[in-house]
């Protein structure tokens, strides 16, 4: 929690983002269906981060290490360092090639934040499930909540009501819980003809399952 108080999403978004990022404090993009629009975002606050810190046993903060696949991550690593290190958290970037940043996801890490990415179906449940523990093929070394029955309920959900209700609940646990931090959400890029509209792959969608084919035309 300190940590995610004391990343400023809104400034790495502006400095790095060129209009192609947007901040987000949640799993789900803000585009996302089950992005969950009851959670209130922790504000960026290093005062608050300190305090948290203090509570948790560490007054002066920390040591730990930065886990990043360099090719995607090495810019957005640098800036989250710095966020860190104005609340005393001082993290060493590791960078990893490809190989080594699957073998991490699939085998496991120790002692430090593995950065990482992803996207997701629009059932937000079936995609938790398959990536995260007990489940879930990657990020192994993860210690999550007990969410199996929320992640049940939404998956058995037979209707857009029931669905929405347990994905939002599975959202919220996993936003107290701090399970991860999310910072940011990306832009995916896609070359699409000018008289290609309305196909919500341009920067309205975070990822892929923006696409809506039934509302695309072509301009003549």
């Amino acid at each position: 929690m300190a940590i995610d108080h004391a990343i400023d999403k809104e400034a790495v978004c502006k400095a790095l983002g060129y209009g192609y990022m947007t901040p987000n404090h949640q799993i789900p993009a803000p585009q996302q269906p089950y992005h969950n629009p009851n959670i209130k975002p922790r504000a960026f606050d290093r005062n608050k981060a300190k305090e948290l810190l203090a509570q948790a046993g560490y007054p002066n903060g920390f040591k730990t290490k930065l886990y990043v696949e360099g090719a995607n991550y090495g810019t957005k690593a640098l800036a989250i360092q710095a966020q860190l290190a104005a609340v005393g958290i001082q993290a060493e970037i590791v960078t990893l090639d490809n190989l080594k940043f699957w073998e991490y996801n699939m085998n496991g890490w120790t002692d430090g934040i593995l950065f990482a990415g992803w996207s997701f179906s629009p059932n937000f449940a079936a995609s938790y499930n398959a990536y995260f523990p007990p489940n879930g093929r990657f990020f192994v070394s993860l210690k999550t909540p007990d969410v199996s029955e929320i992640v049940t309920k939404a998956l058995q959900a037979t209707n857009p009501e029931e669905k929405r209700k347990w994905n939002y609940a599975l959202v919220q646990a996993l936003f107290d819980d701090c399970t991860v931090i999310p910072y940011l959400s990306d832009a995916m890029g896609w070359a699409v003809a000018p008289y290609v509209k309305d196909h919500h792959l341009l920067l309205e969608g975070a990822d892929f399952n923006s696409w809506l084919p039934a509302d695309i035309w072509l301009d003549k």
